[in-house]
């Protein structure tokens, strides 16, 4: 985290939003040292089980294995492929280490609209347009007149 410290702002707080992957490893070193907890400890307690994600979880070191986590393949010559290397995704803990399926992606939806992970206040905070149409995390806009929520990363 200290060269994120050494960083100078990109523009200042307030003035427009721009996605970056640090952002997130910033937070979730500072909700490391709130918590007290590893991020991945942190995420399985708060989020991951009171949302009923079954097959989520925080990949925080590559030695360890995860059963039925897909792995990514590359080509050899022309017909022939093999595993790619394993990727040590403790690197990107905040910004990249979680892993999940389709299934528990649709039960993290329907978590975020009700209350087993946030509050309806906080909920509100997250989704509210603050800068340059984002609110907390997510892209707030409209298509063909309708709310539609993203995100970019």
């Amino acid at each position: 985290m200290d060269w994120i410290a050494g960083v100078p702002l990109a523009l200042e707080p307030g003035e427009r939003s721009a996605y970056s992957d640090a952002n997130y490893a910033l937070l979730a070193r500072v909700i490391e040292l709130v918590s007290g907890r590893s991020f991945g400890e942190f995420l399985r307690d708060e989020i991951i089980a009171p949302a009923g994600l079954a097959a989520t979880g925080h990949r925080g070191d590559a030695a360890t294995p995860v059963p039925g986590l897909a792995m990514g393949h590359v080509p050899v010559g022309l017909r022939e492929i093999e595993p790619s290397s394993p990727v040590d995704y403790s690197a990107s803990t905040g910004s990249g280490s979680i892993y999940s399926t389709a299934s528990d992606l649709l039960r993290w939806h329907r978590a975020l609209s009700g209350d087993e992970v946030l509050t309806p206040e906080s909920r509100a905070l997250m989704f509210r347009r603050h800068v340059d149409a984002r609110g907390y995390g997510w892209i707030l806009d409209e298509r063909l007149g309708r709310s539609k929520v993203s995100m970019s990363g």
